[in-house]
C-alpha cells in the first residue's frame, strides 16, 4: 500500500459509466470547477469503473459549501445540509452531492455529532475503505488516491482506512458494508480490518433494523451472497442480527435427497447459484431472502431416524419457517406485501416440490391466485433442487405448465362467482370461497365450460358439503 498520495493521470472513456448518468454529472464538475471549487467523481462509482464494473449512480465530492452549490444549481435538495450533503437534479437524473469534511465526536456508533467542512486528503481519510476513497476528475482526467486504495483494488484487498478498530466503533454499519463488498467483489479481507471487527462487542449499536436490512439485502444481489453471509457468522455478527439462520449450521440432512452437507450448506449453495443464473438480480430480491430462509425451520422440526430405514425429516418445516421469517422480517422492519409474499414462497415451497402429484386444475388455480408470484414459486423449486440431489423433473413439469400458461395469454373467465352463488340463493358464508375455488379447479379440468355447466356443478358440490 502507497505511503504517499498518488496523482495519477486516469483517462476514462464516457462509456464505462451509464450513459443516463454521465453526461448530467460532468455538466455538475463543469460548474463547479468553472466557480473555482475543486470536484470529483467519488466513492463505489469510481471502484467499480477501475474494476471493468458499470456503475449506475455516480457521486461527487467538491469543495464548494452548501450554500454555494444552492447558488450554483436551479434544483437543489438539501438532505443533510449539517454534513454537506446535498442532491441536484440535473437532466432528468438525481446526483448526490458531498462537501468535502472532517467527520468528529462518534457517539452513538453510527453518526458523527459534528463536522468540518476541509480538504480532499481529509475526505478520504473519514472514509470507510480504502477501495472506496479515490476521487476522479473527469475534466483533467486525474485519480486523486489519498489512501493506498488503488493497490488494493489492484491487490484485491479490502482495508479500512486509517485506524480500523477506530472505523468500526465510529460506525458500525461498516461492518455489514465490509461483509458486502467481499461479496459484491470477491475480495479478500485485510487481516487488521479483520481482526478488529472481532474485537467490537457490539457490533450492531447505533444501527437502524432499516439500515440491517437495506444491507442485508444487497450482499444477497451480490455476486457471490455467501462470502458476505459466511464472513457475518465468521464474525459474530450475523448471531446478533439473525440467529435463526446460523442454528442452520451442524444441521445434518439425508444424504439421498441432501448430498451436499447441512441445512446452512445447502442454503449457501443455493444463494450462489441463483446469483449466478438469475438476469436482473437486483429485482428479485424476494426470491433472495425466500432462499436465504426457506429452510429456516429445519432446526425446530428434525426428527432423527427411528431405525434402519427411516430418515432424518423435517415435518412442517415449512409451517414452522413461514413464522420464523415472518419474525424475523418484520424484525427487520419489511413492508407488508415483501414480507406477506416472501412468507408465501417458503410456506409453499414443499407443495410445489411435489407439483407431479397435484391435480393439473388445483396446479392452475394456485398459478391463477399467485398471479407473478408464482414465477419465484417456480424459481424456489429451481435452485432448492440444484443445490441438493439435481433431479430437475419436478421442475421442469411445473416449468412447462406454468409457460403452457402464459402462452396462452389469458386465462378462461371465471363462471362461478359469489354474484352467481347469490343469484342461486346461497346466504354469503366462508363457504363461498370454498365453492369458487372448487369451480375454478374443476373449470380448469373441463368439468364444464358454460354457465348452465357452472350451476350444475355447483348443486352437485353444495350437495356434497352438507352430506
Amino acid at each position: 500500500m502507497s505511503s504517499l498520495p498518488q496523482i495519477i493521470n486516469y483517462k476514462i472513456n464516457a462509456t464505462a459509466f451509464h450513459p443516463r448518468v454521465y453526461d448530467g454529472a460532468v455538466k455538475i464538475v463543469h460548474v463547479l470547477k468553472q466557480h473555482n471549487h475543486q470536484a470529483f467523481f467519488v466513492g463505489g462509482c469510481v471502484r467499480d469503473v477501475l474494476i471493468g464494473l458499470r456503475p449506475k449512480e455516480i457521486d461527487i465530492a467538491t469543495g464548494a459549501t452548501p450554500e454555494e452549490i444552492k447558488n450554483l444549481f436551479k434544483k437543489v435538495i438539501m438532505v443533510g445540509e449539517r454534513f454537506g450533503v446535498c442532491i441536484i437534479h440535473v437532466d432528468g437524473n438525481d446526483y448526490h452531492v458531498s462537501t468535502f469534511r472532517e467527520d468528529m465526536d462518534y457517539k452513538d456508533g453510527r453518526h458523527p455529532s459534528k463536522v468540518a467542512f476541509s480538504t480532499p486528503q481529509q475526505d478520504a481519510d473519514r472514509r470507510d475503505f480504502t477501495i472506496n476513497a479515490l476521487f476522479w476528475e473527469p475534466v483533467d482526467s486525474n485519480l486523486y488516491d489519498y489512501v493506498g486504495g488503488l493497490d488494493d483494488l489492484h491487490s484485491g484487498i479490502i482495508r479500512a482506512v486509517g485506524d480500523p478498530l477506530k472505523r468500526f466503533k465510529e460506525d458500525r454499519l461498516r461492518i455489514l458494508r465490509c461483509a458486502r463488498f467481499a461479496a459484491h467483489l470477491n475480495y479478500a479481507i485485510d487481516s487488521e480490518t479483520y481482526d478488529s471487527i472481532l474485537k467490537i462487542d457490539d457490533p450492531v449499536k447505533g444501527v437502524s433494523k432499516e439500515r440491517i436490512r437495506d444491507e442485508l439485502t444487497k450482499s444477497l444481489i451480490t455476486k457471490t451472497p455467501s462470502i458476505a453471509f459466511q464472513f457475518l457468522y465468521q464474525v459474530n455478527v450475523l448471531q446478533k442480527i439473525i440467529p435463526e439462520l446460523c442454528a442452520l449450521k451442524g444441521v445434518e440432512q439425508p444424504e439421498k435427497y441432501h448430498p451436499e452437507g447441512d441445512v446452512w450448506t445447502h442454503t449457501m449453495i443455493a444463494l450462489d447459484i441463483a446469483a449466478k443464473e438469475l438476469k436482473d438480480l437486483g429485482s428479485r430480491w424476494v426470491l433472495m431472502w425466500a432462499i436465504l430462509l426457506h429452510d429456516i425451520g429445519k432446526p425446530a422440526t428434525m426428527t432423527l431416524p427411528k431405525d434402519e430405514e427411516d430418515r432424518i425429516r423435517f415435518n412442517g418445516h415449512n409451517v414452522e419457517g413461514e413464522k420464523l421469517a415472518r419474525q424475523i422480517l418484520e424484525g427487520l422492519k419489511f413492508p407488508k406485501k415483501e414480507t406477506d409474499d416472501i412468507c408465501a414462497l417458503i410456506r409453499e415451497h414443499m407443495r410445489y416440490g411435489r407439483s407431479q402429484e397435484m391435480r393439473k386444475g388445483r396446479l392452475k388455480v394456485l398459478m391463477e391466485k399467485e398471479g407473478e408470484l408464482f414465477q419465484d414459486h417456480i424459481d424456489l423449486n429451481y435452485f432448492d433442487i440444484k443445490a441438493s440431489h439435481g433431479d430437475l423433473s419436478n421442475w421442469e413439469y411445473l416449468n412447462k405448465e406454468y409457460t403452457e400458461l402464459k402462452e396462452k395469454n389469458a386465462l378462461p373467465k371465471a363462471l362461478v362467482d359469489g354474484q352467481l352463488l347469490i343469484e342461486l340463493g346461497y346466504k354469503p358464508s366462508p363457504r363461498f370461497s370454498i365453492i369458487i375455488e372448487a369451480a375454478r379447479e374443476a373449470q380448469f379440468e373441463g368439468a364444464f365450460s358454460d354457465k348452465d355447466g357452472a350451476i350444475e356443478f355447483v348443486k352437485e358440490f353444495v350437495s356434497s358439503l352438507k352430506e
